[in-house]
């Protein structure tokens, strides 16, 4: 709704980009809230140890906290992105990707050639430099 407000907003940014942004400071506010609450436990957990009463209640709260702001890559490639893939898929105007198929298949063949041609030199230069660590085992 904010973005839809304000078009001024709207032409400097897309409504993705705004996503973006708002998933990050909100996972940063987690993170920080979840790191200070994690902290304090520990400390709590010190004291409880030095008072022997320590009801594990600390440890158990992290380990929630861990659980509900982790994010799988499973999740994400498995559930997640086949629907997105899907809709962008369905609603496209068949017109539209006829018309642009060319350049459409010029990016992508291009784009994954020129990726992986430049990951391959990029790793043969690291190895070059021994920067991929131990080469014994090979």
């Amino acid at each position: 709704k904010l973005l839809h407000d304000r078009p001024k907003l709207a032409s400097i940014i897309p409504e993705a980009g705004m996503i973006l942004v708002v998933g990050i400071i909100a996972g940063c506010f987690a993170s920080l809230f979840v790191s200070s609450d994690q902290q304090d436990d520990s400390l709590n957990s010190n004291s409880n140890n030095i008072n022997d009463d320590n009801n594990g209640d600390g440890a158990n709260n992290s380990s929630v906290a861990d659980t509900l702001l982790s994010f799988s890559p499973n999740i994400f490639f498995l559930v997640l992105l086949p629907p997105i893939i899907f809709n962008s898929g369905y609603h496209i105007r068949r017109e539209l990707f006829f018309r642009h198929y060319t350049p459409i298949f010029l990016f992508a063949g291009l784009g994954t050639l020129i990726s992986a041609v430049t990951v391959a030199v990029l790793l043969q230069m690291a190895k070059v430099h021994n920067l991929l660590g131990d080469d014994s085992t090979a």
